[in-house]
């Protein structure tokens, strides 16, 4: 029930943002993740790469579009880069799991450098199952759950 809620919460929220990104993580321990994005300049998809950060056990983050704070951009092999507002929007997300065992993986919206919209893996007694979730106007929630 508390994960519909936030879920309902977090949707809700989207309708009044801009290419946002929610990352819930509903697991027992730490991941670190990692946005790519694009936007006019550079419209291939994930053409630009975030800074990798935690994201708690039982916690979340959520970023209104690729310019708010707490985002530290580069262009992969071309550093530095940001990427501007207009024409701007969340490609995919790089998931690892601080848990030995478990696979890190990519996951994001079809067509672009991810090859899934979500991935299972079981190791070290821990699972992991992520999903990234379209919910309108290039707004995106990813689901992390054991």
């Amino acid at each position: 029930m508390k994960k519909l809620f936030a879920s309902l919460l977090l949707a809700g929220a989207a309708l009044s943002a801009k290419a946002a990104i929610f990352v819930n993580n509903s697991t027992t321990y730490t991941v670190y993740v990692t946005f790519w994005s694009h936007d006019a300049a550079l419209p291939g998809a994930c053409s630009y790469i975030s800074n990798r950060m935690p994201v708690n056990s039982g916690s979340s983050v959520a970023f209104n579009n690729v310019t708010s704070p707490g985002l530290a951009w580069g262009i992969p092999w071309n550093l530095p880069g940001t990427p501007g507002l207009a024409g701007s929007g969340f490609d995919a997300i790089d998931i690892v799991p601080t848990v030995s065992g478990l696979y890190w993986a990519t996951i994001g919206k079809p067509g672009g450098c991810a090859t899934s919209t979500s991935y299972i893996t079981s190791g070290g007694g821990y699972t992991i199952n992520a999903t990234w979730t379209d919910l309108g106007g290039g707004n995106i929630l990813v689901d992390i759950n054991p």
